[in-house]
């Protein structure tokens, strides 16, 4: 915004001074994260000693009883957990 700004006053002098220049990012969604999350603490669970491993983890835990309090990354597990009954009820 501040270059936006910048550049609408002619001002792209500053804009270079200050490396104001956009840059794009990649960026994951926030419901691939989760899943991320998830997967690790469940392979975590075969270690030896798990409760080590998943003691380490301790963030990603906090944040997935975060993220499951919002009714859209509930809503994509859903989703998801109907397509995997799906597909195998296809397979029997």
């Amino acid at each position: 915004m501040m270059a936006e700004y910048l550049h609408k006053i002619n001002r792209n002098d500053l804009i270079r001074k200050f490396d104001l220049t956009p840059e794009k990012l990649q960026v994951v969604k926030p419901q691939y994260t989760l899943s991320d999350k998830i997967i690790r603490l469940a392979q975590l669970g075969f270690a030896d000693d798990y409760i080590t491993e998943i003691s380490s983890c301790i963030r990603d835990i906090f944040d997935i009883t975060k993220l499951l309090k919002n009714k859209r990354f509930l809503d994509f597990f859903s989703i998801v957990s109907q397509n995997i009954s799906h597909s195998t009820s296809k397979k029997k």
